[in-house]
């Protein structure tokens, strides 16, 4: 999760203030919000998202907007080969 926060910092600068309830996650926080405001968000998951997901104790949830997958994706590598990025 910190690459992908440090990749979406990269193509949108700024600062990430991701909006998460504990409930929903998946639902709303990372696929309702991201529809209806256009923006990348992530979340804490839920109890329901961890039990019939499957999503880890560890793990998070982040949801983007279609429109910045390719490029999310292709600057992806960017960030993770940068100098000092621990890997």
């Amino acid at each position: 999760m910190l690459k992908l926060a440090q990749t979406v910092l990269f193509r949108l600068g700024g600062r990430i203030y991701p909006q998460f309830s504990g409930i929903q996650s998946v639902c709303s926080d990372a696929t309702a919000y991201v529809l209806l405001s256009g923006k990348p968000n992530f979340s804490l998951g839920c109890d329901g998202s961890r039990k019939f997901s499957g999503i880890a104790d560890e793990e998070m949830v982040v949801g983007f907007p279609v429109e910045m997958i390719e490029e999310i994706a292709a600057h992806l590598p960017t960030v993770v080969q940068a100098a000092g990025s621990k890997k």
